[in-house]
């Protein structure tokens, strides 16, 4: 997670993302990071967040999302949650030490994703309504061939992007290891 305190992330961002959140953390203060150390469960997984975090996020949250519900105000639970991991993660300085550059870069292409894809959204269906309308039973032919054409590429894309990730987040956490192979 964007918001986690272990320093080794096996996330993805765009270049242009990891770019701008480089460009930004040139500004930070270089006091410590407040954030515990990473601990592990009983089971050998890490914990991305310590107990204090993980029920500050889920605090806050649920007062955000009930205060504006109660207010019939349209809210989004993931938002908010994703805020305040991001706000905890933030105040505790997580992007002091390990992989800040990329935590902040999904950081940041979380966000731009939110309206990318309301753009995108209202673009096709712009373009199916006209097909349809157009074209009646061809025109939904059209579209549902494309949605799985679509589908069928971003999927691939996808899992080859996850075990790029997947061997990047290796290669950071194991350092020590790939760097005596490039010696010899």
């Amino acid at each position: 997670s964007a918001g986690s305190q272990v320093d080794h992330v096996a996330l993805w961002a765009p270049r242009w993302c990891v770019a701008l959140a480089a460009w930004m953390l040139r500004w930070r203060s270089r006091e410590p990071s407040l954030a515990p150390r990473v601990t592990y469960t009983p089971a050998g997984k890490k914990m991305h967040y310590d107990v204090l975090r993980a029920c500050t996020i889920t605090y806050v949250s649920a007062c955000v999302i009930a205060t504006a519900s109660s207010l019939k105000l349209p809210v989004s639970t993931t938002y908010v949650t994703f805020a305040a991991v991001l706000a905890t993660g933030l105040a505790d300085r997580i992007f002091q030490r390990g992989d800040s550059a990329l935590k902040l870069g999904r950081m940041i292409w979380v966000i731009s994703s939110w309206f990318i894809c309301a753009v995108i959204a209202t673009v096709a269906a712009g373009l199916v309504c006209r097909l349809v309308y157009h074209l009646s039973i061809v025109g939904m032919l059209i579209a549902l061939a494309a949605n799985l054409i679509v589908r069928q590429v971003v999927q691939r894309r996808s899992d080859a992007q996850e075990e790029r990730v997947r061997e990047e987040a290796y290669e950071r956490a194991h350092a020590d290891e790939f760097a005596l192979e490039r010696e010899s």
